[in-house]
């Protein structure tokens, strides 16, 4: 999907400026003199003359009309026929392999509609670091390819908007690269009773069963709600089917990793089924889930251990998305997006977990 943006982006980018004069090519003159081992460039050239010094320099194109330049001049105050560049000197360093190549007629905007093109791709994939919907990805990256300055800059392609793209592109890089690797710049909301309830499958239908619930109960009833988290036992359940994938070596970090999960042992589910059945105290929503929610990378790591497996195959998202109606049965959001939850009425209300951390629950149920 994302390298079908792109190149959705450079057809729209490189019909809006077909012709391509380029005629600000400023970081095409630096990149030059670097590789000339310098700082400045001859200027200002007519007619393959500097005009400054009467050298004549065939085959060179003209710059006399540049502005943005700082000249350099004698003791005198006489003009040497050469000027600095005082911008940042990053999109020449780009330019770099491309001017020695094709020397000073190297077409700067060509190659800006290309790296506006894969600054589309890495808007794709650095909002891949998100727990976001694809309709969601799809729509901001949209947003961003057609409905901003970023389309301006691609067709123009002049110096300012050069560096606008370079800039913009390997900023969007480093976001990517820091939700990608950093888990503390990834979403890890904490979620407990009183949070909104967010989007998703999931949440809309809890939202819908408490409604109807509400609707329904009696007054002489005293309601308790069970928000259920990843119910984890020994027969049947998601549990089963992931030991499964385990086995065949498919037991590794699903999507990004980072996507929380919020589970509980059965025998604690039990309990807390019991206690608000016994318990005249509670009412209300609680949250039913342990106390220690992690990542998935984190689950499947505990779950390979617990089944002395020592290796396990990522599931890239568009897999998930393509496997999980037909392997697993179930809505690949609840593979791909997750919440950190907490119990905290029940832990306010004193109860005691029996496996309040993954891992010894995993292994009591491998066993």
């Amino acid at each position: 999907m994302g390298l079908a943006l792109a190149a959705a982006a450079f057809a729209a980018y490189w019909w809006s400026d077909p012709v391509q004069y380029n005629q600000y090519v400023h970081f095409v003159w630096q990149a030059d003199a670097f590789l000339h081992g310098r700082a400045w460039f001859p200027y200002p050239i007519h007619d393959g003359v500097n005009l400054a010094t009467g050298a004549v320099l065939p085959g060179v194109p003209d710059n006399d009309y540049y502005q943005d330049v700082f000249p350099l001049r004698d003791a005198a105050g006489s003009d040497l026929g050469r000027v600095l560049l005082p911008f940042p000197p990053l999109p020449a360093v780009v330019l770099l392999p491309f001017v020695a190549a094709y020397g000073l007629s190297t077409n700067q905007q060509a190659i800006a509609i290309v790296l506006a093109a894969l600054g589309v791709l890495a808007t794709w994939w650095t909002l891949g670091g998100l727990a976001l919907r694809l309709s969601v990805r799809v729509l901001v990256t949209l947003i961003f390819a057609t409905g901003t300055a970023w389309w301006w800059a691609a067709a123009a392609g002049t110096t300012w908007y050069f560096a606008h793209l370079v800039a913009l592109g390997l900023a969007m890089l480093a976001v990517g690269v820091t939700l990608r690797h950093d888990p503390g710049a990834a979403s890890e909301t904490v979620i407990e009773e009183d949070s909104p309830f967010g989007y998703g499958l999931a949440p809309t239908v809890g939202r819908a069963w408490e409604q109807a619930f509400a609707e329904a109960v009696l007054p002489t009833i005293r309601p308790v709600i069970l928000r259920t988290s990843f119910v984890i036992g020994r027969n049947g359940g998601a549990l089963s089917r992931l030991t499964k994938l385990a086995r065949f070596g498919l037991g590794g970090t699903v999507g990004h990793g980072r996507q929380g999960m919020s589970w509980l042992h059965e025998l604690d589910m039990n309990r807390i089924f019991e206690r608000a059945l016994t318990d005249a105290s509670m009412t209300g929503a609680y949250i039913a889930t342990a106390p220690n929610p992690v990542s998935n990378a984190e689950f499947m790591r505990e779950l390979r251990r617990a089944m002395k497996i020592p290796i396990g195959l990522p599931a890239p998202a568009f897999l998930v998305r393509l496997g999980a109606p037909l392997l697993m049965r179930t809505d690949p959001e609840l593979a791909l997006y997750g919440r950190y939850c907490i119990p905290k009425r029940l832990q306010a209300e004193g109860f005691d977990y029996r496996f309040p951390a993954l891992g010894p629950a995993l292994e009591d149920l491998c066993r």
